[in-house]
């Protein structure tokens, strides 16, 4: 059964890491006056258009703004034919087309009108955007009207929204910023493996310094690793011999314990400088974010392999919990949200992400719990799998580092 759980914990883990992706949002922006007029502004991924209707960079991979212009027409079409305000009664028109950078992602900007002066009540929204190809695309909307403000996340399940209807509750609110935590957690390739790297040995901690009562045996650090001293009683002669750094934690519930200090850790960490960054207090570009993020990747992974980081895992994880917060901000900055509901939808957000870190942990814990007496475990799956990590990590450092070249 062990041997299976084993099998199952690399199958699990490999799985997300094999088809985890770039989260994929859109952020679209709707005024409303008291005249039935409608303005709006759409910014789509240019790489999301690029998969839907294929830019043509050319064999160099630059997306100029020329090329990008010439395209104008066919992004448009693309667009609003996943569009819909009023059932189609309000003829939606063009008036502006630009580029704008968020997290240091390219996305075209389509601003418009629409007249919905014959349109039914309630009006409603139809979005449709890369939902038949990509199901976990999420559309970020703020609508703006006379009386308030509100912010919608539009998802397969939830296409359609009444523009006209009186700002939601704060319950609502909450509801959907906590589930678009949830999916920005679990879908977000690079947080995902940053936490599994740590949950791998999460059941274990360091082995400290001891000796034995009678002197015959002792641990000692070496070049930051742990060798054993033993002393043969009737030779007398001595041999040091390489251990294991880690050592299992006696327990489930000191184990939880130990898994909650690391996850909380991080979603304070990242609630932390999220918030500093959306409030604009902090402004660092996603040219240096998103290298370090793979880099806070790598060095977990080492740090399991051979011990380079602090002792306590949940320092480990605070700290670099504020690098992944700013990379977080890109989430949710776009959306220029008024100050009472970007509070809102911060607090949410950040509960969603824990949710869905807890969530992996509740799947990959009871495993690794149960396998952390097998030798083979700390010799070669945690290893394996925190190398594998730290591979794909080089790549993602590379392509991050390059593609800001």
């Amino acid at each position: 059964m062990r041997r299976l759980l084993l099998t199952g914990f690399a199958v699990l883990l490999g799985h997300g890491v094999a088809f985890a992706h770039l989260a994929s949002d859109s952020y679209l922006r709707i005024e409303l006056d008291t005249h039935a007029k409608v303005s709006g502004q759409w910014d789509i991924a240019l790489r999301d258009l690029d998969a839907a209707i294929a830019l043509d960079a050319g064999p160099e991979g630059l997306m100029t703004w020329g090329k990008l212009r010439a395209k104008q027409s066919k992004i448009e079409a693309y667009a609003f034919s996943h569009l819909a305000i009023g059932g189609g009664a309000c003829p939606i028109e063009p008036n502006g087309f630009l580029v704008d950078y968020h997290a240091g992602n390219a996305y075209a900007v389509i601003r418009f009108t629409a007249d919905c002066a014959q349109a039914p009540s309630p009006l409603i929204l139809n979005y449709r955007l890369l939902f038949d190809l990509d199901p976990t695309h999420r559309g970020l909307l703020t609508i703006i009207q006379p009386g308030g403000e509100r912010s919608e996340v539009l998802s397969p399940d939830h296409p359609e929204v009444a523009l006209d209807q009186a700002p939601s509750s704060a319950i609502e609110t909450v509801g959907r910023f906590i589930g678009f935590g949830i999916s920005h957690i679990l879908l977000g390739y690079d947080h995902l493996l940053f936490i599994g790297v740590l949950l791998i040995v999460a059941p274990f901690q360091r082995a400290a310094r001891s000796r034995a009562a009678d002197g015959q045996f002792e641990s000692v650090r070496r070049s930051r690793i742990l060798f054993e001293h033993r002393i043969f009683p009737k030779t007398g002669s001595h041999f040091w011999v390489r251990c294991s750094s880690w050592k299992p934690i006696e327990g489930f519930g000191n184990v939880l314990i130990q898994t909650l200090k690391i996850l909380t850790a991080f979603t304070l960490a990242h609630a932390l400088s999220l918030t500093l960054a959306v409030l604009g207090i902090v402004d660092i570009p996603s040219r240096l974010v998103d290298p370090a993020v793979a880099m806070t990747i790598m060095a977990a992974a080492i740090d399991n392999v051979r011990p380079i980081l602090p002792q306590l895992r949940w320092t480990v994880a605070f700290g670099f919990g504020l690098i992944h917060g700013l990379a977080f901000a890109s989430a949710l900055v776009p959306m220029r949200l008024q100050p009472s509901g970007l509070a809102l939808a911060l607090a949410s957000f950040n509960i969603g992400v824990e949710l869905g870190q807890i969530a992996l942990a509740l799947l990959l814990i009871p495993i690794v719990y149960v396998v952390r007496w097998e030798k083979v475990y700390l010799r070669f799956f945690a290893p394996a799998l925190s190398l594998a990590a730290f591979g794909l990590a080089s790549i993602w450092l590379v392509e991050r580092v390059a593609g800001f070249m």
